[in-house]
């Protein structure tokens, strides 16, 4: 039985998110863009995170 982990007090769903990932195009590259949002159930707390990723080869 678990008693405490580094996520919550309890045993249980420690995290919920979505990812989404749109492919901006500047003239002929392709930047990603990454938005997630994340969702902590045991501890009610939620997140909320932005990247971009640059390729230069």
């Amino acid at each position: 039985m678990v008693n405490r982990t580094m996520y919550a007090e309890s045993a249980g769903i420690t995290q919920v998110s979505l990812n989404v990932i749109y492919k901006l195009r500047v003239m002929k590259y392709e930047i990603p863009l990454t938005v997630m949002t994340y969702w902590n159930p045991k501890s009610n707390q939620g997140f909320f995170y932005t990247g971009m990723q640059f390729n230069l080869f």
